[in-house]
């Protein structure tokens, strides 16, 4: 447990990439003025912090007195809304190398960082050493989990970026030896006891500033281990104990005293001790039924860290700066304040309707919540607040004020609901985000590069901004070397995130065509081309070590098809009449043809053979045959080696071929061709037109080459 996080965390080492922080106190000015210009911060090219919805909206309201400077511009803060309040307290600095996390119960204030008693633990992860690799993985789902709530276009991307730089830091499973919980899916206090079912629990220390008015959450403790001895410390004049629900008849319940300690412990324990062994839930969550009883979404958002604890160190845990509690049998000795656990009343009530806003070209863009429906509310108005006032304007998700855009910071919007009552939206601040280019490039690289099929996700990051000349860039340049590895151990995970581009409406909204850029086709197909060829050295060079990056390739072609089959097919779906103009319609015929043609050429490559020869697998398992050292283990052909390792992903590039071939010949038989005499005629298919003609034999060859699991 650290004893300084200033110099333990936030100013250790210089070399990071991004951090993630979430807190339910967020002190802007000790912030912006100290913890930025720290080492290990600063080094950081995304910083992100994830805060209770009501805090976030004290930045706005008049509530605050410090001006942010950098506010969504170096750091980005999103708020999170919860049953009551959101109050987990982790922060993760990480780079593709190593990554540290610290996990407690101090919020990120110059009280939390610098004076409180607070309990916080530190893990290290590195190539070398990666005991906490789960600590790490269970984070980034969690920090994950955080960004899907808020439903931050912008902070899922974010999180995606995380999950990509620490992909290999992550994937080891760890020592176990400590778990991460949370309680988005299940109480806290569940997952404790189920922990504990192999032990008997004896005694039970108890460490909490705050408590629940009626002590549910001591009666409830009581009633799942009514032997123990439960022992309950408190801090004199700092704690709320409801003295009034406590009874001094209430079975093998004592009380403990911290007197004479001005530091005020804001820090949570609760130590399980059976005769052999002591058990230890420390984290963000007070002793109340909100943190420990119930689920999230209708208490408080927890996290806590569950693991044994050496017996050495469980006197220094109750012994805060040396001082001992003392045993009080008279509970009247007892001084407590009447402050409610962490958090405060909001005045009014907010509809939760806008996500997003952003500044783009002298606009601004708001991103509204669609599953607030009309009858709740309906937007009239948006207030902008600037440094010396506000304006109001009519809505619109697209906001192009007179007044200079550079001194707007915040958007509120003002609507009615069907009794047309006024109500106000929350506030939310402009994102002007400051991204290095090197650091935006390289994740993006990375994203790919651990998980293929990111690479779609990457695209529509790029098309949403609207920069053409960024997209070009990335096209010409993009690049897989051939020594780069695929692990097997990442496959599962990410193709739990399949694309949502086509059937189901999830269509990135651009302020451009992305096939009305200048010789986008010719950057499509030099794109395709390119791994193809990367694919045909590794048929003409054969190396067992390298199989991994023929998948990775393999896998890299297959989500370009799919990206480029999504828009067009995605257009298509969004047409109330399925008509083209002729110019269109061989648009669509040439683009497919194109991807047809990639997708025959690889399955023949793999399966049938390059212009007469053996093909891939017949050149592997003759490789794999006369391998003495038995390099790829028990696999006997270049199948059984996709079976044992890839499955997944090669069959969901046999998928997208599928859903290719689908999407074209539905549009060839719904979609009518506009004449110039302003007739509507059936799409023809042209004899230049050589892979859709062949079109069944394509799909016929995508059917013959799925993989069937193994065993």
């Amino acid at each position: 447990m650290s004893t300084n996080l200033v110099d333990d965390f936030f100013d250790k080492g210089n070399d990071y990439e991004i951090a993630v922080f979430s807190t339910f106190g967020l002190n802007l000015n000790f912030l912006e003025n100290y913890l930025l210009n720290l080492s290990g911060v600063s080094s950081c090219g995304s910083i992100n912090i994830f805060t209770d919805s009501s805090v976030y909206e004290s930045f706005s309201g008049g509530i605050y007195d410090y001006c942010p400077r950098w506010f969504n511009k170096k750091y980005m803060v999103t708020g999170v809304r919860a049953g009551k309040i959101f109050h987990p307290k982790v922060y993760l600095m990480a780079s593709a190398q190593k990554a540290q996390i610290a996990i407690g119960s101090a919020n990120l204030t110059r009280e939390g960082i610098t004076s409180n008693l607070e309990i916080m633990s530190i893990f290290n992860i590195t190539k070398r050493d990666t005991r906490y690799s789960n600590i790490l993985r269970d984070t980034v789902n969690f920090f994950g989990r955080l960004a899907e709530e808020s439903k931050s276009q912008i902070a899922e991307a974010r999180m995606r970026e995380l999950e990509a730089i620490v992909s290999t830091l992550s994937s080891d499973s760890g020592s176990g030896d400590v778990r991460f919980i949370h309680n988005l899916d299940e109480p806290l206090l569940n997952q404790i006891v189920r922990f504990l079912s192999r032990g008997e629990v004896k005694n039970i220390k108890v460490l909490s500033p705050f408590y629940d008015r009626n002590l549910y959450a001591l009666f409830k403790l009581r009633e799942q281990y009514p032997n123990a001895t439960i022992q309950i410390y408190i801090q004199q004049d700092k704690s709320n104990f409801p003295v009034d629900a406590y009874s001094n008849s209430l079975d093998g319940v004592e009380l403990y005293l911290y007197r004479d300690l001005e530091r005020y412990i804001h820090g949570k324990a609760i130590l399980f001790q059976s005769d052999n062994s002591n058990y230890l839930f420390t984290g963000s969550a007070n002793f109340t039924d909100s943190a420990l009883l119930k689920k999230a979404h209708n208490a408080n958002v927890e996290v806590g860290l569950f693991g044994a604890l050496e017996e050495k160190l469980v006197a220094d845990l109750f012994s805060p700066v040396g001082i001992k509690a003392e045993k009080i049998e008279d509970i009247n000795m007892l001084q407590t304040t009447d402050k409610l656990e962490e958090g405060f009343e909001e005045d009014r009530v907010y509809i939760y309707y806008l996500l997003e806003a952003r500044e783009e070209d002298d606009a601004i863009l708001l991103t509204v919540d669609d599953e607030i429906a009309k009858d709740m509310f309906t937007p009239e108005k948006v207030i902008l607040y600037k440094g010396n006032g506000s304006i109001t304007v009519d809505f619109n998700t697209k906001i192009k004020p007179k007044e200079s855009i550079k001194d707007i910071y915040a958007v509120q919007a003002v609507g009615t609901d069907d009794n047309n009552q006024t109500l106000l939206t929350n506030t939310i601040w402009i994102l002007r985000l400051e991204v290095r280019d090197d650091y935006k490039s390289q994740t993006r690289y990375r994203r790919i590069l651990n998980n293929p099929y990111d690479l779609e996700a990457v695209l529509n990051d790029i098309i949403s901004t609207g920069d053409r000349k960024e997209l070009v860039n990335f096209l010409e340049t993009f690049d897989i070397p051939l020594d780069l590895i695929l692990l097997p151990s990442s496959t599962g995970r990410f193709m739990e995130r399949r694309s949502k581009g086509n059937v189901m409406g999830g269509f990135v909204q651009s302020r451009y065509n992305i096939f009305e850029v200048r010789d986008i086709y010719d950057l499509f197909d030099g794109f395709l081309d390119n791994l193809y060829n990367k694919l045909c050295s590794h048929y003409d060079n054969i190396q067992l070590q390298r199989l991994s990056n023929f998948i990775l390739i393999y896998t890299t072609l297959f989500s370009m098809v799919r990206f480029i089959d999504n828009n067009i097919y995605g257009k298509y779906k969004e047409m109330d009449r399925k008509i083209v103009g002729a110019k269109k319609w061989a648009e669509i015929r040439k683009y497919y043809d194109m991807l047809l043609c990639y997708i025959e050429k690889t399955l023949k490559l793999m399966w049938i053979g390059k212009e007469g020869y053996r093909s891939f697998n017949e050149k592997v398992t003759d490789t794999i045959a006369s391998d003495s050292q038995r390099i790829l283990g028990d696999v006997e052909t270049f199948k059984d080696y996709i079976e044992r390792d890839y499955l997944l992903v090669y069959n969901e590039g046999i998928n997208i071929g599928i859903d290719v071939v689908k999407h074209f010949k539905e549009m060839h038989t719904n979609i009518r061709v506009r004449t110039v005499v302003n007739t509507f005629v059936d799409p023809i298919i042209s004899q230049n037109d050589v892979y859709i003609n062949d079109i069944d034999g394509i799909l016929g060859l995508l059917h013959d080459n799925i993989c069937p699991q193994r065993g």
